[in-house]
């Protein structure tokens, strides 16, 4: 397995991200059909009596609509994706399970399926910095190819 098969599913990581977002964005415009609200005023006329009055309306429904469709659309994205995501962890894990290493199956276990940032992974690892799981991790891939 190449290395821009690893990369992929941090690419399909961010783009799940991104799709959520998206989503939640798209959540937050969607407006509620009937609105209301109370107000306090007078007549115009003696003897100026405080009153208070309901208002009520209608919201624009087509809008709702349109955004609707795109958060089903965007529902469907994001189901796709976290299936994509799903097939290549499990084609990472089987050939991360047929390194020899167990520090290199470590590593990659912890940057690619785990979705770890470098840093993460040598703090997890208990290395001082991010180099030294880089270098494993590109030392694995350069005899892999």
């Amino acid at each position: 397995m190449k290395k821009s098969e690893f990369d992929e599913l941090i690419a399909l990581r961010a783009e799940l991200r991104e799709i959520e977002m998206r989503l939640e964005s798209l959540r937050g415009q969607l407006k509620t059909r009937t609105v209301q609200d109370a107000v306090k005023g007078s007549s115009d006329c003696f003897p100026y009596s405080l009153r208070s009055f309901l208002l009520q309306g209608e919201v624009d429904i087509e809008a709702n609509r349109k955004i609707q469709k795109e958060i089903a659309k965007q529902r469907e994205l994001l189901s796709r994706c976290r299936l994509r995501i799903a097939q290549q962890i499990t084609r990472c894990e089987r050939e991360i399970a047929e390194v020899p290493d167990s520090v290199t199956r470590q590593v990659l276990r912890l940057r690619y399926v785990d979705g770890l940032s470098w840093q993460a992974v040598a703090s997890r690892m208990g290395y001082a910095n991010e180099c030294s799981p880089r270098r494993i991790c590109k030392k694995y891939f350069k005899t892999e190819t």
